[in-house]
This record gives C-alpha cells, structure tokens and sequence, in this order.
C-alpha cells in the first residue's frame, strides 16, 4: 500500500511577497522623508531596492529604479554625506530593458516596442 502524499499548505506571505511589500514599505518612505535627511538605513538598502525594482520587469519597477536614482543624487547634491550615485546604479537604470522601453515609450521616439521585448526598434518615421 502507498503512503499518502503529505499535502503542502502554502503560506499566502510567501518570500516574493514580502520583498514586494518591503518595496513598497521602503519607496513609501522615501517619498515622506525631506531630501537631504534620508537615514542611512535606507541609503544603505538603496542598491539592493532598486535591484529588486529592476527585476519585477514592469512599467513602474523601471520608473521606482528612475525614482530611486534621482532621490540619491538629489541626496548627494543636498550635503548628505552617505549618499552615492554609483557606476552600478547608473548601470541598472541604463541597461534594464523595462527602463528603455519605458524612456523610448515616453519620448515617443519608437512607435512599436513590446512590453515583453528585450530590445527596441526605432520606427521608420
């Protein structure tokens, strides 16, 4: 005789919901907090977010990343001291084909770009 097949309840709070929602938690914040005075707690956490941002592949994941990269050279430019715009975050910004797709939909500079797409194609316009 088998043995009964153990059923695996799952959690609703799984590990990509909770890194969803401290996303979320962490952009809140920044929005509350006054340029120049962003802890660093949170300067700190600022690659990891906008790498995580950069992986959720969406519209607005490209405009958090955007986001969160303006918020660190205005912090830097503001006198805070730990805040640094780095080559990496840059990088992320440039180089994250939602960003692209997002910054060509904007400018209107392609008339066919797929969400899904990994590259874009500028029209014969």
């Amino acid at each position: 005789m088998a043995s009964p097949v153990p059923v695996v309840v799952r959690k609703t709070t799984d590990s990509a919901e909770r890194e969803r929602q401290w996303l979320e938690r962490t952009t809140r914040r920044l929005t509350t907090i006054d340029i120049g005075r962003l802890p660093s707690s949170i300067l700190d956490d600022s690659r990891r977010v906008m790498d995580s941002w950069a992986k959720q592949r969406s519209k607005r994941s490209a405009l958090m990343v955007e986001k969160w990269l303006k918020r660190v050279m205005d912090e830097e430019k503001a006198g805070n001291s730990r805040a640094k715009a780095t080559t990496v975050m840059y990088t992320m910004v440039r180089f994250n084909p939602m960003s692209e797709y997002w910054r060509n939909f904007r400018t209107k500079k392609w008339s066919k770009c797929s969400v899904n797409a990994r590259h874009c194609t500028p029209s014969a316009e």
